[in-house]
């Protein structure tokens, strides 16, 4: 659960054989999701916290993530660092 580093994508790579590695409000996330017609779909771990999140939606219109997102910021309200908090779910 590392960023790959490929020599063609260079060191800023986010992508760790399939999962998404980053950040959410300061806090460390992996995550993936999909879609197709009529689905959409997102897995987030917050590992440091022990949480993890998982939306599945029976309509591609669904912002699986963003879903994903707000859930995580209800429950882990209060392990945001304080410097970077808003009522963003970027």
């Amino acid at each position: 659960q590392k960023p790959v580093v490929a020599t063609e994508w260079g060191d800023g790579s986010f992508y760790g054989f399939g999962l998404l590695i980053g950040a959410h409000r300061g806090l460390r996330t992996v995550g993936h999701g999909g879609g197709d017609p009529g689905i959409s779909t997102y897995v987030l771990r917050y590992p440091d916290q022990g949480f993890a999140v998982t939306v599945l939606g029976n309509m591609d219109e669904i912002p699986a993530m963003t879903l994903a997102k707000g859930a995580a910021e209800i429950y882990l309200a209060d392990a945001f660092p304080a410097a970077t908090a808003t009522n963003s779910l970027t």
